[in-house]
């Protein structure tokens, strides 16, 4: 039962959508929330309800290389989780 559970954490994370790229900006939104701007003018949000995130995207500086997993809900991309370049 714990392969099976392994393999399906590891298949969540592969089907999810990822982006790579340049931050151009990080900046609060009107409710709390951190938004991050990227070079291609896209842009993903970081729910202040998720600590961990929240902690990493506020470290975050302009030109800094990261990786990013995904979730879409009403058009826009939530980030579920980060890595740094």
């Amino acid at each position: 039962m714990q392969s099976l559970n392994k393999l399906a954490a590891v298949d969540k994370w592969r089907k999810m959508p990822k982006k790579k790229g340049t931050v151009k900006s990080v900046t609060l939104t009107k409710t709390g929330n951190i938004r991050v701007t990227f070079e291609d003018n896209s842009k993903a949000y970081v729910l202040k309800k998720n600590k961990n995130l929240f902690e990493v995207a506020e470290k975050l500086k302009q030109n800094d290389v990261i990786s990013i997993a995904t979730r879409r809900y009403l058009g826009k991309m939530y980030c579920t989780r980060i890595v740094k370049k």
